[in-house]
């Protein structure tokens, strides 16, 4: 009697033992699904707070309106980083290699502007004026239209011509006079024609008589001494001239903007600052914003000036 009931009380426990495994498995399942939900939910959540906290730290250029319609932006500040300059804004550089299409890609390495077609055939198209000289040298500009480009006489002091040559006639029109092509408006190339360190006035090149017409600006503008720079906007619209008054790194500065339709003075601006600027450079950002790149002498940072002349 005493052996049954031992072997019953076994047979209990063990049945019991039995029944309770499941009942443990589903909790455990229960516990580990929660536990991922939890870590997701909390996941997401940091996921949020971390974005939220980048936008949060996400700030806008920082400026100081120093004068109406003027704005100078500090590029030492972090968050004005995004706006310092290419180097190369300040320097004449060559621009790139000009592709035409149907043509090939226009180059002008070696001071002669020569094309290159897809099959690696080069053609000299336009020498040097200057063959013997060293310090001279053509360069490409940019496209006029799909068959036509301009470009630049060069030599160390600067333009000594420039010409348009059509490579659909292997006509070259050149040009030897100091006048620099700016942009295209129209059925006319911009010029400036610039002597040493003076803007002596704009003009039209007709392209379709190759003659040069004078843009008329008032007497007062007629010879623009423009020690740091001049721009013309990318319509041809607008030109803009700083000038300088004062030593050589610091005074006064005056932006003139003006009218090549009227030749009138559309804006003036005047800078009058003790910090000591080297190299500036003043360039069209749209035709309603002028920005004037400025870089400090004490620690070769950069102020932007932007100018509104809408």
């Amino acid at each position: 009697m005493k052996k049954f009931l031992l072997i019953l009380c076994s047979v209990i426990l063990l049945t019991g033992c039995s029944a309770k495994t499941p009942e443990n498995s589903v909790s455990e399942v229960a516990t580990e699904e929660m536990t991922e939900a939890v870590t997701e939910k909390q996941t997401e959540s940091a996921t949020e707070a971390v974005t939220e906290k980048v936008t949060e730290e996400k700030t806008e250029p920082a400026y100081t309106e120093i004068a109406d319609n003027i704005k100078l932006y500090d590029l030492k500040k972090s968050e004005n980083s995004g706006l310092i300059p290419d180097e190369k804004i300040f320097y004449s550089t060559f621009p790139s290699n000009i592709e035409m299409a149907g043509y090939g890609i226009l180059s002008h390495e070696d001071g002669n502007i020569k094309l290159v077609k897809d099959n690696g055939e080069e053609t000299i198209l336009v020498e040097k004026p200057y063959p013997d000289d060293a310090y001279s040298w053509v360069k490409t500009e940019f496209p006029i239209d799909s068959d036509r480009f301009a470009y630049s006489a060069c030599s160390e002091w600067g333009n000594t011509g420039f010409g348009v040559y059509d490579m659909k006639s292997g006509e070259n029109h050149l040009i030897m006079e100091a006048y620099y092509p700016e942009v295209v408006r129209g059925n006319s190339l911009i010029l400036t024609k610039v002597e040493y360190f003076n803007v002596l006035g704009f003009s039209e090149y007709d392209l379709d008589t190759y003659e040069i017409r004078d843009i008329p600006i008032q007497e007062d503008l007629a010879s623009l001494k423009y020690y740091r720079g001049y721009d013309v906007s990318a319509d041809g619209r607008l030109a803009a001239v700083i000038r300088h008054e004062g030593n050589r790194y610091e005074g006064k500065y005056i932006i003139t903007v003006i009218s090549l339709e009227s030749g009138e003075t559309a804006k003036e601006y005047i800078l009058e600052t003790d910090v000591e600027y080297g190299n500036m450079a003043l360039k069209f950002a749209s035709v309603d914003k002028l920005h004037l790149y400025a870089k400090r002498l004490e620690d070769n940072t950069y102020s932007l000036y932007v100018f509104d002349i809408a």
